[in-house]
């Protein structure tokens, strides 16, 4: 027993060594784990740390290399614009050199005229007072002859002053004309015209004058000086003014108050502006407000433009609506406003104060009369054939308040020919001067002065003397069912006239065939050969002329948007065009400006529409929302055709049709004859289609449509399974969203 339980603890003992070396093996092996992680993760860190270093070190390097090579391109930059600086101050030094030197060439070329112009004129001066005192001893030498015969007196002293005049032409030796010459010497004969004139009378040098034009949205005023006056100064309020820098016969006003006194070396005068009873200025304009405009005392009939304080506006019920809103003048506190005179029109307005201003009007009291042949020019006044015009009365006040008329080339520019005249007081017509039919052609003006060198009139025309007529095949405005047809103009002149077309980019499009005495010209109907610009030669003459071919083309665009591709056919539109929340128009382009002043337009010949026209537009935008109630859009079985009306003056009605709307539905058929309709549907339609029904989530899916729903949809209950349309019987309620969708995918 006690070998047995020695045996037992020997055993217990030898298991516990067992267990207690297992332990500490265990314990050994554990720590060496422990001991190799630990070096693993201390190599790992040395490691990760390493690398870490490097990419330090990296980054380091880049930004070194980074920073050097921007301050490389910095350094070059530097370099560059330094460079460029440089040649810049070169070149402005060059540049400062040469303006250097042309200024002192412009001052030593002035010191070099004045010096000429003073000589000139103490030649001047001295051939004058040669010639007075030769005539003085001739009426002295014959003064007991001469009071016996008056007239050959007067006759006498009239041949003294010529000579005296030609004298001292001959002095000045091609120098400058005389005062009305402000456009230069005549380029074709020098001899003088011939007039009538009243014993005791002689032409009048002309004046400085008010003027005004638009420079920039912006009207300018001044005071114009003849070009051959011998200007000494202009000032207004006793201060001088400056001559413009773009026209040195110009002085720009500072205020339209205040007196203006020019002075020249043959006198001086005082210019009135705006007083306590005319605060304000008028000037007659060209066609369209376009070119120079000149103050008068009254407007007659044509284009003006009134400078009047910028409180006042303009009185509509005795002038009408403006063409065209107030413009900006440099006068401070002061507008333009533009105005069209007609026959028994005023201008009025009404000021601050609401007290109404009347301005004083006239009718027209001078025209040109001749062979006058019509075109399309708008602001060079009308054209005659064969021989200048003449210049008749209207009135029958007559010439005897008439000073001076002064005919001259227009256009811009200095060194223009002109000359002057006395009218004959007796006569009913006043040629013109032999010189214009001389040149045989060109753009002039008439400038026609009272007794105080007042303007009273002043007129544009063109003639061509080897010009006979220009002739248009007649056509309609409005086009017929296959669109606008060619239309042919002839120029019918004298051999050795020559028409050139000026629009280069319509050069291909017109077919141009030139004969003996006539130019032949085909023009097609497209919208950019309507009108068309032509220069005719006639040796040195030449004479600008614009030929219109009256027709009508429309378009369809949005709003606001005034398109560029014009037609002359039937538009082709849908009733979604005419939806009042659509922004679309029918666009209607007329010939020119003022051509009517208002276009009918409607589907219903009985009552049409009618819709203004501005004064200065020629496109004209119809909003198609307009007739979105018309019965004809309402009824869609029917085609709807939308048409237009043009009554020229003299002129039958004639109208045209300008838009087709498509029936969308085919007519109804009678009630006995009325079978099952077949509602086609479409396959992505038929996929899509389901009922759903309201419930406390908002939709569910249903089974299927109520009969309610397929009812108001107009579908046959026969027709369901036919279409395959879910159909649940034992709904009764009906939803708006399955109906419209039910009228969505069908098609009748």
């Amino acid at each position: 027993m006690v070998v047995l339980l020695f045996a037992v603890l020997l055993a217990v003992s030898a298991a516990i060594v067992v267990m207690t070396v297992i332990s500490m093996r265990k314990r050994r092996r554990r720590a060496e784990e422990e001991e190799q992680h630990r070096k693993a993760e201390q190599d790992a860190k040395q490691r990760a740390a390493e690398k870490e270093r490097q990419q330090l070190e990296e980054k380091r390097r880049k930004a070194e290399e980074r920073k050097h090579l921007e301050e490389e391109a910095q350094q070059r930059i530097e370099e560059e614009t330094r460079r460029k600086v440089e040649e810049e101050q070169r070149r402005l030094a060059d540049e400062l050199q040469k303006a250097e030197e042309e200024r002192k060439r412009i001052e030593e070329e002035k010191r070099r005229r004045a010096q000429e112009e003073e000589q000139r004129r103490k030649t001047e001066k001295e051939a004058q007072e040669r010639a007075e005192k030769e005539g003085l001893k001739r009426i002295e030498a014959g003064g007991q002859r001469y009071k016996e015969e008056p007239r050959k007196v007067e006759e006498e002293h009239k041949r003294v002053e010529e000579e005296a005049e030609q004298k001292i032409e001959e002095t000045r030796g091609g120098g400058r004309g005389s005062p009305l010459e402000r456009g230069g010497r005549p380029r074709g004969s020098t001899k003088r015209h011939k007039i009538e004139q009243t014993p005791g009378t002689k032409p009048r040098s002309l004046k400085p004058e008010i003027v005004c034009w638009n420079e920039g949205w912006r009207w300018i005023v001044a005071v114009e000086v003849p070009e051959g006056l011998e200007t000494l100064s202009v000032a207004q309020n006793e201060k001088l003014l400056e001559c413009d820098s773009t026209d040195e016969l110009r002085y720009r006003l500072k205020h339209a108050e205040g007196a203006i006194k020019a002075t020249w070396a043959e006198g001086e005068k005082d210019i009135p502006l705006v007083g306590a009873g005319r605060n304000y200025l008028i000037f007659k304009m060209r066609k369209e407000w376009k070119g120079l405009g000149r103050l008068v005392k009254c407007p007659s009939t044509g284009h003006y433009l009134a400078i009047v304080p910028q409180e006042w506006k303009r009185d509509e019920e005795v002038s009408g609506p403006a063409p065209d809103a107030p413009e900006s003048v440099q006068l401070e506190g002061y507008k333009a406003h533009f105005f069209y005179q007609e026959q028994n029109t005023l201008i009025g307005f009404i000021t601050g104060n609401g007290e109404r201003i009347r301005v004083e009007s006239g009718g027209p009291r001078f025209q040109l009369v001749g062979r006058e042949i019509g075109d399309a020019s708008e602001d060079m006044g009308p054209l005659f054939g064969e021989q200048p015009p003449s210049i008749g009365m209207i009135a029958e006040q007559g010439w005897s308040d008439v000073g001076v008329v002064v005919v001259g080339e227009e256009g811009g520019g200095q060194n223009r020919w002109r000359m002057q005249f006395v009218p004959h007081v007796g006569a009913k017509e006043q040629k013109l001067p032999e010189e214009i039919a001389e040149r045989r052609g060109g753009w002039y003006f008439v400038r026609i002065y009272d007794n105080n060198d007042d303007l009273l009139e002043s007129m544009d025309f063109r003639f061509m003397t080897a010009l006979k007529d220009i002739r248009m095949e007649s056509s309609d405005c409005l086009p017929g069912p296959n669109g606008h047809d060619n239309v042919i103009v002839q120029f019918l002149h004298q051999p050795d006239c020559k028409a050139e077309l000026v629009n280069e980019d319509t050069q291909h499009a017109l077919e141009i065939r030139r004969e003996r005495g006539q130019t032949i010209v085909t023009v097609p109907p497209k919208p950019d050969c309507d009108k068309t610009y032509w220069i005719l030669h006639d040796g040195e003459g030449k004479v600008e002329v614009t030929v219109l071919v009256e027709r009508i083309w429309w378009a369809f665009s949005a709003m606001g948007e005034v398109p560029t591709d014009w037609v002359d056919k039937p538009i082709i539109l849908s009733r979604k065009d005419f939806i009042a929340t659509i922004d679309k128009a029918l666009w209607v382009r007329f010939p020119r400006t003022r051509w009517v002043r208002n276009i009918p337009v409607d589907f219903n010949r009985a009552k049409p529409r009618s819709f203004p026209v501005e004064v200065g537009e020629k496109e004209i935008a119809i909003p198609l929302r307009d007739f979105c109630t018309t019965k004809e859009i309402e009824n869609r079985q029917e085609e709807a055709r939308m048409m237009i009306w043009v009554q020229l003056e003299r002129a039958k009605p004639n109208e045209t049709v300008v838009v087709k709307v498509p029936a969308d539905q085919p007519p109804p058929v009678k009630q006995e004859q009325q079978q099952v309709q077949k509602i086609v549907l479409e396959e992505e339609k038929v996929r899509l289609l389901r009922a759903n029904i309201k419930c406390q989530r908002g939709k569910r899916k249903g089974k299927g449509f109520s009969r309610k729903e397929l009812t108001k949809a107009e579908i046959a209950i026969g027709d369901v399974k036919h279409l395959h349309i879910p159909y649940d019987k034992r709904r009764r309620t009906s939803h708006l969203w399955n109906i419209e969708d039910l009228k969505y995918i069908t098609e009748r």
